[in-house]
């Protein structure tokens, strides 16, 4: 849903782009390259893509006539391009150039590659286009290597945390020895004690 209302954002409208059309063609299979060329009387070529959900295509165009000629490339959301149609901007080149690649992964796999240009003159271009999985994402499924290696060093990491607590236990729990004594001196050892009891009478007492 989140995916979906960022890329109605970023939709434009195809508002008189394309004053003419020209070609159309329908991209077919896994790999699909075309040599088109644009002129004063075929203004915008149209390639349309029907792609299977979570596949993604990557294209690319490259404009093979001399400088200073150059074009334009706007993806379109569904097919049978008119004005008022929209393209998504991200994947889409609005200004003319000599190049351009992406990829797209979105929308419900209905789409359309409309090639124009704003160059006074004739434009000879090439298209290809490449169909394929999605590819994971980095640390997801598909990524063995990472995952066992990130997997050891966890386990490597509770397993010093186990130790360390069974030794903190072991500590606590150890008897405690006596209390440690003062040194004594030979010198100043104390006299032998003795119990304590009164004298013995003398006598009667005086009269």
């Amino acid at each position: 849903m989140r995916f979906w209302i960022v890329e109605v954002l970023l939709m434009v409208a195809l508002i008189a782009v394309v004053p003419a059309r020209g070609e159309e063609y329908v991209v077919t299979g896994a790999t699909y390259s075309n040599d088109g060329e644009l002129s004063a009387a075929n203004t915008a070529d149209e390639y349309e893509i029907t792609r299977p959900i979570g596949k993604q295509i990557v294209y690319t165009i490259n404009v093979t006539s001399s400088e200073p000629s150059c074009a334009m490339l706007f993806l379109v959301i569904g097919h049978s391009a008119h004005p008022g149609s929209l393209y998504i901007v991200p994947q889409s080149q609005e200004t003319c150039a000599r190049t351009y690649t992406n990829t797209y992964a979105g929308g419900n796999g209905n789409n359309t590659i409309l090639i124009s240009t704003d160059f006074v003159g004739n434009v000879s271009y090439s298209l290809d286009v490449r169909m394929g999985d999605v590819p994971p994402p980095p640390g997801g499924p598909g990524n063995g290597p990472d995952l066992v290696l990130g997997g050891a060093l966890c386990g490597l990491v509770i397993a010093a945390l186990l130790v360390l607590v069974v030794l903190l236990r072991r500590r606590k729990k150890s008897p405690e020895g006596p209390p440690p004594q003062p040194p004594t001196d030979p010198g100043l050892a104390s006299p032998p004690l003795v119990p304590w009891s009164p004298p013995p009478s003398s006598g009667p007492p005086p009269q």
